[in-house]
């Protein structure tokens, strides 16, 4: 062998090292980028879908609760499993892990509901002050109260308090009556005028000098009502008058009905010193507008007009009204520790499928078993499906972590229903019903609720209180593990409650 060839056998192994470096390089860069680039990426997505997963997982549970609560006498047990961890990326990446827990302690729901019992309790009509034989007359006597009950149609009345001090309750049952009450004394201490009817109309006026202060209370229950205040001589004096005004749609038992007291309206005239009015309108359908108050010309004078909704007892009857309570606690979190992620939270609570992030806040992915409907007439219905878990046994399993996949074990204890509505028979009527929520997670159900109709809401708004927060939080939005109460009234007339109650196991 030459020296030549050595020298050429010495070459092509170095050429041969430097292919195993370079290649070495090429893979070691090749790792480096799928580890800063490409791994992220993948985790990203297998973590994102072990969330739709466990999402999807909770809402089988919804389904085996129902299922269950469907066929109340069969005893069954239901396991729907929860997978706890993500996919993974081997040998780089092992799945991400999470904890399953039953029954968060704070997660509360609490229904409270009010039935009214109406029962008709009329005056005795056609009895009265002797003064006021008929319906009609003068009364005379000082610091007198005066009183008549008047029931007729297409009937005129009329009334004149010119003594002192003087009082005056008058009853008013009929359509197409007039009534007319004229102070001319030097002060009325009080006036209380109830009309149940249609197309009515009641005059009231001063024309005397005020020494001190009256007030007007008049109410009107039916359609088509009319009220002129005529406050025209009390600028002699040095009294004041003030004047309480409600219109009321009657439908018999149940007021108010449905916006019927738009077909009323009001008459104002004010020359007084010092004369305030306040008159409302009340509807069921759910409309309310805030007091709105208007400067008259008299100085110190003022009139405010509002619209407000829900239950009334009508004119001549008597409602007693009896309150109820319900708490339901129920919950399973399943907390995901991803690592590529934001670390978050998949709730099952009280039938809705809530995804939490601690830093911006939380979303309600799966509705609940509740429902607002609307009937042929026009009126709201309510249906709501609670459940309520509890742990039947201490040695029964809480909770579970890890990257397996653990089992819900669901078996029905409890099933009960009852429905209340507005009846005209029997009298009864939804006085008023409460959804009160205590939860960690009040933007997923605030935005939940306030996707009814806006009618179906008092006064359209869903209330949020908490305690002191950091900065950069709010009540829909608080720190992680803070809890917020939500309350929202509805206007139903008639609502159906199915409370389920399960035995709830995690293995």
């Amino acid at each position: 062998m030459t020296l030549r060839q050595r020298w050429r056998r010495s070459r092509r192994a170095q050429v041969s090292a430097v292919a195993v470096v370079l290649g070495l390089l090429l893979v070691t860069t090749y790792i480096a980028n799928f580890l800063s680039q490409q791994l992220p990426s993948q985790m990203q997505e297998l973590e994102f879908e072990h969330t739709l997963l466990v999402e999807d997982q909770l809402g089988r549970v919804q389904t085996a609760v129902l299922a269950e609560a469907q066929n109340p006498t069969l005893p069954i047990t239901i396991t729907s499993p929860v997978t706890l961890g993500s996919g993974s990326v081997p040998p780089f990446a092992p799945a991400s892990t999470g904890a399953l827990t039953l029954d968060p302690a704070s997660d509360l729901v609490r229904a409270q509901y009010s039935i009214a019992k109406v029962l008709p309790r009329a005056p005795v009509w056609g009895s009265g002050s002797a003064c006021l034989a008929g319906g009609s007359g003068t009364c005379v006597l000082g610091a007198g109260v005066f009183f008549y009950n008047a029931s007729a149609n297409s009937s005129t009345y009329t009334v004149i308090l010119s003594g002192a001090t003087s009082t005056l309750f008058y009853n008013l049952s009929g359509n197409h009556d007039t009534l007319t009450v004229t102070q001319s004394g030097p002060d009325a201490l009080y006036l209380q005028i109830i009309v149940v009817g249609s197309n009515d109309t009641v005059t009231v006026s001063e024309t005397g000098a005020l020494v001190g202060s009256s007030h007007y209370d008049v109410e009107f229950y039916g359609q088509n009502d009319r009220l002129n205040s005529l406050i025209a001589g009390a600028h002699t004096g040095a009294g004041s008058t003030s004047f309480l005004t409600r219109f009321v749609g009657d439908q018999g038992s149940f007021c108010p009905a449905a916006n019927w007291s738009a077909t009323d309206s009001l008459n104002l005239v004010d020359t007084s010193n010092a004369f305030n009015a306040n008159t409302t309108w009340w509807n069921n359908v759910g409309y309310t507008s805030p007091p709105v108050t208007h400067a008259l010309l008299a100085p110190g004078s003022s009139a405010t007009f509002s619209n407000r909704t829900g239950f009334l007892g009508c004119g001549f009857s008597h409602a007693s009204v009896m309150s109820y309570t319900s708490d339901f606690q129920s919950g399973l979190r399943v907390h995901l520790a991803n690592r590529y992620n934001p670390p978050e939270d998949v709730v099952y609570e009280d039938g809705a499928v809530i995804l939490s992030h601690p830093a911006s806040g939380t979303f309600m992915t799966g509705p609940p078993t509740i429902s607002i409907t609307r009937s042929l007439t026009g009126f709201y219905i309510a249906n709501f499906t609670i459940v309520n878990m509890v742990v039947s046994n201490a040695q029964n399993g809480t909770s579970e972590e890890g990257g397996s996949t653990a089992g819900v074990s669901t078996h029905l204890i409890g099933f009960d229903q009852f429905q209340v509505l507005d009846n005209v028979s029997t009298g009864n009527a939804v006085a008023g019903l409460w959804l009160n929520f205590t939860t960690p997670y009040p933007g997923a159900w605030e935005g939940y609720l306030e996707q009814f109709p806006a009618t179906v809401l008092v006064n359209d708004a869903v209330t949020c209180t908490t305690g002191p927060l950091p900065p950069g939080f709010t009540c829909l939005i608080p720190p992680q593990g803070q809890i917020s109460h939500l309350s929202a009234e509805f206007l139903v007339t008639e609502f159906e409650f199915t409370a389920i109650t399960i035995s709830t196991t995690i293995s």
